[in-house]
């Protein structure tokens, strides 16, 4: 076996370990044992890649899919530096739904929570590895995807998060004996308000308004999420009233963290579509 090393890998290689990460996914959405090490000895024999190459390049994935919104294979975290030919192979399979089953078998809708149903975690801190893992030719290609318009399940799964959170907190504010507030609490995906800053109307226990914003992702805590100008905007003028709730692994265990204005001192913000005109 003559082992590459030092040269980029090529299309062959690239769709060979996207296909065996795709296959270690679905067994483990599936909730299936299986070994990583012998995935990865398999790959050896196929590709002449070296055992340290092939794990890397697995986290190299786990970048790419979490930058996706799609889930990550335990144990491989997002690795920094992957090269363009690996992010685009992964988004044209995304685009011709070769993840369609690992998502449909997650979209599935969580029982509606009650009360502490949601657990609630502090936010992670900043990450300055993930945030170096795009080189400069995969973040353009990634300034071109534009929620909600890129990928259907990605709207659907927006929506479905809304609807969790919408009933957990009328379920929250009837435990707390606030029935009266519980039932002010109003979705904006009823009243069709697409532009209101805000999906949520509710109530803390002493009265006082919640603005919410819901993301979700059926994947890590790691993912990023897409804030809109309007939603980012509505934010910080409303930063008494206003919390970003950030639910993840929606569709297994769901778990979310809150967030208070001004959003930048936690998250990293940078634009990702500009809007242009004569």
């Amino acid at each position: 076996m003559n082992v590459k090393k030092g040269k980029p890998w090529d299309t062959f290689e690239i769709e060979a370990i996207v296909s065996a990460y795709k296959e270690m996914l679905w067994l483990q959405v599936l909730g299936h044992k299986f070994s990583k090490t012998e995935f990865n000895s398999t790959l050896q024999r196929k590709i002449d890649r070296s055992k340290a190459s092939i794990e890397f390049k697995f986290r190299n994935i786990s970048g790419v899919m979490s930058i996706l919104q799609l889930p990550e294979v335990r144990g491989y975290l997002p690795a920094e530096n992957f090269q363009k030919a690996l992010f685009d192979c992964v988004l044209e399979w995304d685009r011709k739904e070769k993840f369609k089953p690992i998502v449909d078998r997650l979209m599935i809708r969580p029982q509606r929570a009650i009360d502490t149903q949601i657990m609630y975690v502090d936010p992670p801190g900043l990450d300055q590895k993930l945030t170096k893992n795009v080189g400069k030719h995969s973040l353009r290609t990634i300034r071109g995807i534009h929620f909600p318009s890129y990928g259907d399940w990605r709207y659907r799964l927006g929506k479905a998060g809304e609807e969790y959170v919408f009933h957990a907190e009328i379920d929250r504010l009837f435990v707390a004996g606030r029935n009266d507030l519980s039932k002010k609490v109003c979705w904006n995906a009823e009243s069709n308000d697409e532009d209101a800053g805000f999906d949520i109307l509710s109530f803390d226990n002493y009265g006082n308004e919640r603005l919410i914003g819901v993301k979700t992702t059926i994947g890590s805590v790691r993912n990023p999420f897409f804030l809109t100008s309007n939603e980012y905007t509505f934010s910080e003028a409303n930063q008494s009233k206003y919390r970003l709730i950030r639910l993840f692994e929606f569709g297994t265990n769901p778990k979310a963290y809150r967030l208070s204005p001004p959003l930048g001192e936690t998250l990293r913000i940078r634009p990702s579509v500009y809007e242009a005109s004569l």
